[in-house]
C-alpha cells in the first residue's frame, strides 16, 4: 500500500482539526481512528504500514502541547487580585454563620434551611477527624441544596499547635478527598480552626507550607484558609507569613480577617 498525496493531505487536516480542541489522551484515540481508516481494505505490509505511522508521528510531534483548561486548574472558585470570584467569573462576597455540625444536627437538614432563612450565602461548617467520609458529603450536598457555600473546618487542634498534621492526615485520606473533589466547584476549606497557642513564626511557616503541599498533591484544588495562631486571634503571624505562605503555593492569595466572639481573628486563604 502506498500513501498518495490525496490521503496525506487528509491525515494532515485531520490532526490540525483536533489540535487546539483535544486533549493529549483524545489525540492519541484519533489517530488510531486516523490509521485506521487509512489501512482498510486488506492487509498491509509491515514497512509500508511504519512509514504511515512515521508520516503520522512527523504530523503530531508538531502539534503545540496540550495544557489544562480553565476548568482543570480552577474547578471552583478562584482569586484574582483581592477578589474571590466564581468559575462563571463572578465576585463573590461571602457572608454568613458558624454552624457545629459534628455536634449536633451532622447532616444540616434542620439547621441549614434555618440559616438560609437569615439571607447568607455561606456557612462555615464545624467538622472533626472523627466525622465519616459519608457523613461530611451529606453535610456538604445540604449546604448546597440551600444555597449556600460551605466552608468547612475540622475542630480537633484548636489551640494545639502539635495536632496540625492530624488534620492534614484527615483531609488527604482517599475517601475524604473523594467527597471534597465530589463538591470542589463551591467548597472552601478551613484547615483547622485557630491551630496553635504561641506559635513561631518559624514553625507556623514549615507547618502550614507542609500543609498546603500534601493538600495539593492529594489532588485537592479549592481555596485553602488558614486561621491565626493564638486561637485565631494572632493577626501579626498572618501578616509576618503571608507573603512566605503565598510563595509556597503557586498560586493565587488573599487575605480574608474575621470576627469571633468580639475577638479579631485573621484568616489567609491560599487558591489554587
Amino acid at each position: 500500500m502506498s500513501i498518495s498525496g490525496n490521503q496525506k493531505s487528509n491525515i494532515t487536516n485531520c490532526v490540525k482539526s483536533k489540535r487546539h480542541n483535544s486533549t493529549g489522551k483524545q489525540i492519541a484515540e484519533e489517530l488510531k481512528e486516523i490509521i485506521n481508516e487509512f489501512t482498510k481494505g486488506g492487509m498491509v505490509m509491515k514497512k509500508r504500514m511504519c512509514m504511515l505511522l512515521a508520516v503520522v508521528i512527523i504530523m503530531a510531534a508538531g502539534l503545540p502541547l496540550i495544557t489544562q483548561g480553565a476548568d482543570d486548574i480552577y474547578p471552583g472558585f478562584r482569586v484574582e487580585g483581592r477578589f474571590l470570584y466564581d468559575k462563571n467569573g463572578e465576585k463573590v462576597v461571602l457572608y454568613g454563620v458558624n454552624e457545629m455540625s459534628i455536634w449536633g444536627d451532622i447532616d444540616g437538614d434542620v439547621a441549614l434551611p434555618e440559616i438560609r432563612k437569615t439571607g447568607a450565602n455561606a456557612v462555615r461548617l464545624v467538622w472533626s477527624v472523627s466525622g465519616p467520609a459519608r457523613k461530611l458529603d451529606i453535610l456538604l450536598y445540604n449546604c448546597r441544596l440551600n444555597n449556600m457555600i460551605p466552608i468547612i473546618e475540622v475542630h480537633d487542634a484548636t489551640g494545639e499547635w502539635q495536632k496540625l498534621p492530624m488534620l492534614v492526615d484527615y483531609w488527604t485520606r482517599p475517601d475524604v478527598v473523594e467527597v471534597l473533589k465530589k463538591h470542589q466547584e463551591y467548597l472552601i476549606i478551613n484547615i483547622g480552626n485557630e491551630v496553635g497557642a504561641q506559635v513561631s513564626e518559624s514553625d507556623f511557616k514549615t507547618g502550614y507550607e507542609t500543609a498546603i503541599k500534601r493538600m495539593r498533591e492529594a489532588g485537592i484544588h479549592v481555596p485553602l484558609m488558614i486561621d491565626g495562631a493564638d486561637w485565631g486571634k494572632d493577626i501579626d503571624i498572618l501578616q509576618a507569613t503571608g507573603p512566605y505562605l503565598i510563595n509556597a503555593d503557586p498560586d493565587k492569595t488573599f487575605y480574608s480577617p474575621y470576627i469571633c466572639g468580639g475577638r479579631i481573628c485573621g484568616a489567609i486563604a491560599i487558591k489554587r
